[in-house]
Parts: C-alpha cells; sequence; structure tokens
C-alpha cells in the first residue's frame, strides 16, 4: 500500500514545487480525512516516498506537513530519523501546532516552516478576527516561519462550508445582490504581501511586543507593518540608526511604513 501511494503522489505533482505529505494527519474530521501515526508518516517518507522522488529525479520538496498537533514530539520523530530527515526539506504548520513552531525552529535552524493554514474562525469577518488574525501571523513570522497562508480567498455571504461551518475569508459576496466586501482581514494581508518583497528578511526590534513587524527589503527599504488595537488615535515613535519618526494611527486600524 505505501508504495502504490508513493506512486498515486508522483504522477500528480510534475512541476509543483514542494508537497505536503497529508492534510492534518492528526486529525479525523468529517471532511475527507486520514490519521497518520508520525512513526507511520515518517516510514512512508524514508522508504517510499523519498526514494521515488529521488529515483526518478523530481525536484519537489518533501514538506513534513501538514501538521496540527501541539507538541513537537510528533515532528520531531521524523526529523530525528536519518532515513527520513534526508529527504524533508521543511515542515508545514497548522492549527494547534502553532505551539510547536518555536521549538522547532530552534533546534531545526535549516528548514523551511510554512503556516499552511490560517484558523478561519466563525464567518464573524469583523476587527475582533483580524486582530486574532495578526498575532497569529506574528507569532508565526517571529518564530521562524517563510511562508504564511490564509484560508478562503472568496466565499459567499454565508460563509458556510458543506458540513455547516461558518469561517471567515478576505473577501465576501452577496449571492443575491453580487456586492464584494473585503473584510478586515483582507487589509492584514495587504499590507503584509503588497509592501514586504519576496526574499526579505524580518528585523528583530527593540521592543518584541506583537504589535508590529519589522523587515528588510531586496531593495534595501525597511518595511514596518504596525496595529493599534486601541479605541483612541495614538502615536508611535519609530528608531532606526538614531533617528527617530513619530508617526499617527488612527483607532483600530493595521498601518505600514517605508523608510
Amino acid at each position: 500500500m505505501p508504495k502504490t501511494y508513493s506512486s498515486i503522489l508522483f504522477k500528480s505533482i510534475p512541476n509543483i514545487e514542494a508537497i505536503h505529505v497529508q492534510n492534518e494527519p492528526c486529525s479525523n474530521r468529517v471532511f475527507p480525512s486520514c490519521n497518520w501515526r508520525s512513526e507511520d508518516l515518517t516510514y512512508f517518507i524514508s522508504d517510499f516516498l523519498g526514494p521515488k522522488f529521488e529515483e526518478e529525479k523530481i525536484g519537489t520538496d518533501i514538506y513534513f506537513g501538514t501538521i496540527n498537533r501541539g507538541d513537537p514530539t510528533y515532528t520531531k520523530i521524523a526529523l530525528d530519523n536519518n532515513k527520513a530527515e534526508k529527504y524533508i526539506k521543511g515542515v508545514g504548520f497548522q492549527w494547534d501546532d502553532k505551539g510547536a513552531i518555536p521549538t522547532i525552529h530552534r533546534e531545526y535552524p535549516h528548514l523551511k516552516i510554512m503556516q499552511t493554514e490560517s484558523e478561519c474562525g466563525n464567518g464573524s469577518n469583523d476587527w475582533a478576527a483580524a486582530e486574532y488574525t495578526w498575532r497569529l501571523m506574528n507569532h508565526y513570522l517571529s518564530n521562524g516561519a517563510n511562508v504564511y497562508a490564509y484560508w478562503n480567498m472568496v466565499l459567499d455571504d454565508t460563509g458556510e462550508s458543506m458540513w455547516g461551518w461558518k469561517q471567515n475569508a478576505l473577501i465576501s459576496i452577496n449571492k443575491e445582490s453580487g456586492k464584494v466586501t473585503y473584510n478586515p482581514e483582507f487589509y492584514i494581508m495587504k499590507h503584509v504581501s503588497h509592501f514586504v518583497l519576496p526574499g526579505a528578511y524580518r528585523l528583530l526590534t527593540a521592543s518584541e511586543k506583537d504589535n508590529h513587524l519589522a523587515f528588510l527589503n531586496p531593495d534595501g527599504k525597511i518595511v514596518i507593518v504596525v496595529i493599534n488595537k486601541e479605541d483612541i488615535e495614538k502615536a508611535v515613535h519609530i528608531q532606526i540608526n538614531g533617528k527617530i519618526y513619530p508617526v499617527p494611527m488612527k483607532a483600530k486600524s493595521f498601518n505600514t511604513f517605508s523608510l
């Protein structure tokens, strides 16, 4: 069976940059699921999938993902396996596994890390949901993630899945009127993805709080994304190379500064 499955995956990956072997192997859900013990997923990669890719000279990266268990031991079993780890180029984390990312990044700093599915809420599409997504993004990017992936780019105005789960989306479309609504989380993703360029590095700051993220773009510009969570307008002071920039921020707002 593992040999057959590795052949099926091999046939489905032409021109794909990376593959995560199983979505949420620790969950048995109403949507299509497949539970794996870490030992079994490790064995599949080390003895079947990895050798198959090697034999066929496939350039697609194999990620140990998408893992949704907060205990880093689940991931460490694979990364500490000599036969499997040589095939694993990165790890994909989502949901409960946000608790494991600091440990994995600290102990395996050479690995790429992807946040593979932003938590999709309950369909509220409100500012509170946007603040929560910001905290998730800040946590993942501050702990070594190279990618942050949002779940649900566009949904209808009900936001309801086929199994009855109302979810958030970047954009909602009213099925009757066709009205398009850009939800608060859309603007988080726009602030970061529009101004922070591919190849940017996250910068450490003197104040490592969760209200900001700072990046150095390949063109040499520094980009700082700051959130004002308060109900009143406030000013922050950004200091770079000894120069202080006082900047105002409106209440409940996301702000990007390019310097």
